[in-house]
């Protein structure tokens, strides 16, 4: 099928990209997003790309619906993705604020991106939209950046270098199908945005 090539792991990815086509679906699956908004929120995407994702789903569909129920699964049973993100990631440690500054991951749509008071460095602005995810994990620690992320690859990346004692910046993950997004403007405004 044009636009769309198996790894070794038997993943499907679209071409030229570091997107896989089960990316595409969450999109459209959790947001019920045409091809058009996906190209919208992703513009590195062609309208081919996506049609063609869509297309492979469609074909394959038993198989992913699968691999999404044993994600939901994961994401339930971990935790992972039932917490909103807030307008300005900060934690607590020590009776201290810690802000974070994002590096976004190549498929997060541009609504998130372009939250407004969160230090936001896009792969997309960096030039990155190409590398494989250990080496795009490597540039966000350079940049002193946590990674985030809706591709559990991310997941297993980092918790095989926790094993192995290799530093990395910080995944912060959220499952396309189990989070909700609201991002609130301060100072009484009533207005706020849900992804």
């Amino acid at each position: 099928m044009p636009h769309i090539w198996l790894d070794d792991k038997h993943r499907a990815w679209i071409d030229e990209t570091n997107v896989k086509v089960a990316e595409v679906v969450l999109d459209h699956l959790a947001y019920g997003w045409s091809a058009e908004e996906m190209h919208y929120q992703h513009p590195h995407l062609s309208l081919a790309q996506i049609y063609a994702a869509l297309a492979y789903y469609y074909d394959h569909q038993a198989e992913f619906d699968k691999q999404i129920e044993e994600s939901r699964h994961r994401a339930k049973k971990t935790g992972g993705g039932n917490q909103g993100l807030p307008h300005s990631p900060s934690f607590a440690r020590g009776g201290k604020t810690l802000r974070v500054a994002l590096y976004m991951d190549v498929h997060v749509p541009a609504a998130i991106k372009r939250a407004r008071r969160v230090n936001v460095l896009t792969a997309q602005a960096d030039g990155t939209t190409r590398l494989d995810d250990p080496l795009l994990l490597d540039r966000a620690r350079e940049l002193g950046r946590a990674i985030f992320t809706r591709d559990e690859d991310f997941l297993t990346e980092a918790t095989a270098r926790q094993k192995r004692g290799e530093a990395f910046s910080g995944v912060i993950y959220a499952h396309q199908l189990r989070v909700t997004i609201r991002f609130i403007q301060s100072h009484g405004n009533a207005q706020s945005q849900w992804l």
